[in-house]
């Protein structure tokens, strides 16, 4: 079962959606996008959907964003999503997945008309079938950005020739069909492996899988980093349900080695958080000097590392109204920073801020010296330097009661 599905329109949209306008009397004539989302973060979905409200609608197209809210597994939330849908184009996304190519629509589209034998699309995949499903560290075909929770990187593996390149697999940030193939819900009932599993469901209907030309990432995927905490018991499921097709499943020391760190990170996580949320720097800087090690592979000791840094950073300005404010609980803090690096993403983009005005209230009143937004700047952004500059502009506009939506 799943908890709820919701039908996004112009009007009842969190974010505002637009690109109704291309709509006619004759609705029959029209071809539907339906971009589906599974999430269980209100934060991250409405970002999301800014991000999908802000494509151009070519003419003759009508969109849908259906978002299902915690979902029992991935699979059995897009199935349910897809067999309440018309659509002919499905565009299946992490919350956490923001599409930056304004003409993602027109390009979706003219890949797949163009070439009626790809079933479903991504932006990046392998070229080669991995024996032992391992692909998460072995993608060799696209172009994405992402944020790895240490700083946002390019991804650029290249490999794409034509409009399309044939793959074996593609990773399940962003899936995009034109055919309906149910997705495997008995087997699959988790958050592992429903991606690799729909790229063979996909090729054994006969149809081909591919990755997408980019000349610029179409996508920026905001992910952190993966616990691994269940991806080997669906690594093994796979491997069972698809040993026909060469997989077999072996124990990994990689895989294997991380679930341990991740255990022992978790054990001390609880006393970490207690310290934060009391104010005790002396402890907090101590702990995290030990997991200094362990930052790239646990985002929420990311979280605090980083939110440890900018406390720190404040009380020794003797900062008085800044980022950190006393008393604030670790998930509050976490929303927060989530928040100005949206906000900081955006103004490097170029995108509207309307959505963050209460965000660039905030920092508006905030200290003059922004050494919170200059530390989540650095592990946030490509171009420190430029992001910076547009929060000045912004925050001077704000200042002068001007409404703070120009960051080109």
């Amino acid at each position: 079962s799943i908890a709820n599905i919701d039908y996004f329109t112009p009007k009842r949209n969190i974010c505002g959606t637009v690109g109704y306008s291309s709509l006619t009397e004759d609705q029959s004539i029209m071809t539907k996008v339906a971009f589906i989302v599974c999430y269980n973060h209100t934060i991250y979905m409405k970002e999301c959907m800014d991000y999908i409200s802000w494509l151009n609608i070519p003419e003759g197209i009508e969109t849908e964003v259906i978002g299902v809210a915690d979902a029992d597994s991935m699979t059995s939330g897009y199935n349910a999503a897809m067999n309440s849908s018309d659509a002919k184009y499905k565009v299946y996304l992490h919350q956490d997945v923001f599409i930056l190519n304004k003409n993602f629509i027109r390009d979706m589209i003219t890949v797949f008309e163009n070439h009626s034998e790809y079933g479903m699309l991504g932006v990046i995949g392998s070229n080669r079938m991995i024996a032992d499903a391992i692909y998460w560290d072995k993608w060799n075909v696209g172009e994405v950005y992402a944020w790895d929770t240490l700083k946002s990187v390019h991804l650029s593996l290249g490999g794409v020739q034509d409009l399309v390149e044939s793959v074996d697999a593609i990773d399940g940030m962003i899936m995009m069909t034109q055919y309906d193939v149910p997705w495997k819900q008995d087997i699959f009932d988790g958050f592992d492996f429903y991606d690799i599993s729909q790229s063979k469901e996909f090729l054994l209907a006969g149809y081909k899988v591919g990755v997408v030309k980019q000349e610029q990432p179409w996508c920026f995927h905001d992910c952190g980093d993966s616990s691994l905490s269940e991806y080997d018991r669906y690594r093994k499921r796979f491997c069972e349900t698809y040993k026909e097709l060469g997989y077999l499943y072996t124990i990994d020391e990689q895989i294997e080695n991380r679930k341990i760190r991740n255990r022992v990170i978790d054990n001390v996580i609880p006393q970490i958080t207690d310290a934060l949320e009391v104010g005790d720097l002396v402890y907090l800087n101590s702990a995290l000097d030990v997991a200094i090690d362990y930052y790239p592979f646990h985002t929420k000791l990311f979280y605090i590392h980083v939110l440890t840094e900018i406390i720190t950073k404040e009380k020794n300005l003797g900062v008085e109204h800044g980022f950190y404010v006393t008393g604030m609980k670790l998930n509050d803090l976490i929303e927060k920073y989530m928040l100005y690096r949206f906000l900081l993403k955006r103004l490097e983009l170029g995108n509207s801020i309307e959505t963050l005005q209460d965000v660039v209230k905030s920092i508006s009143i905030s200290d003059e010296r922004l050494a919170a937004e200059k530390i989540i700047a650095g592990h946030t952004v490509f171009d420190q330097v430029k992001v910076m500059n547009k929060l000045k502009s912004c925050l001077s506009k704000n200042s002068k009661r001007t409404y703070c939506n120009e960051t080109k």
